[in-house]
């Protein structure tokens, strides 16, 4: 087969169609045609072919990706997600990932501690739930340990629960100190604390409380 001609987008980031002896149409970017120096008159043979439109969906798919990545981190799981929800193949979707990795846009360890950080700062989460939440999001059920494991101490956990019941506690005042202790004891333990810890806490407040 031969190239016949390119035609242009309609806009200019619009990829050209690549028009062949064959009747046969194909899109290509720009970069494409100069890298490989495609020109009206050359010979193509399927595997060249082949080739062109694997990097051609290999650059889309990075493009695509970038801009999706600019907004906010992902894991990795959900980069891939992303771009096979747009039909790319495995093969350009892998290609894409490897540019992101290299260029530190995706990094499931550093996404692991800024979701960690995040968590804990504006909701108050323990590390069990943040880092169920992490597995859930695809990343490595040992990368998502490693992410919490200095929060993991009954002192960490005391701290950071302590602070988050004060707030809730305020808004329990109204109620009989029976409900009142059960509704504080399921907020924390749903916000991913250890048992042992979010009953420590109930008691002190609560005969705190009856003490004064």
């Amino acid at each position: 087969m031969v190239i016949t001609g390119f035609k242009a987008g309609k806009r200019k980031s619009d990829p050209f169609t690549v028009e062949l002896s064959t009747g046969d149409t194909f899109q290509l970017d720009a970069e494409l045609i100069v890298r490989f120096q495609l020109k009206k008159g050359m010979e193509l043979n399927a595997d060249f072919r082949q080739r062109l439109e694997h990097e051609q969906a290999v650059l889309s798919a990075r493009r695509r990706l970038v801009r999706y990545l600019s907004a906010r981190r992902k894991t990795q799981k959900e980069a891939e997600e992303y771009l096979r929800k747009l039909g790319f193949g495995d093969g350009a979707i892998a290609a894409a990932i490897q540019g992101a990795e290299e260029l530190g846009l995706i990094n499931d360890e550093n996404y692991a501690s800024a979701y960690r950080r995040t968590q804990e700062r504006i909701a108050g989460k323990g590390y069990r739930a943040i880092e169920h939440e992490l597995i859930a999001r695809g990343v490595a059920p040992s990368v998502a340990s490693r992410a919490v494991a200095d929060a993991t101490s009954p002192e960490y956990q005391l701290q950071l629960a302590s602070q988050l019941a004060e707030k809730r506690r305020r808004a329990l005042a109204t109620l009989d100190p029976m409900k009142a202790r059960q509704r504080l004891s399921n907020f924390l333990l749903r916000r991913g604390f250890d048992a042992e810890v979010v009953s420590a806490i109930v008691r002190k407040f609560y005969e705190d409380s009856e003490n004064d």
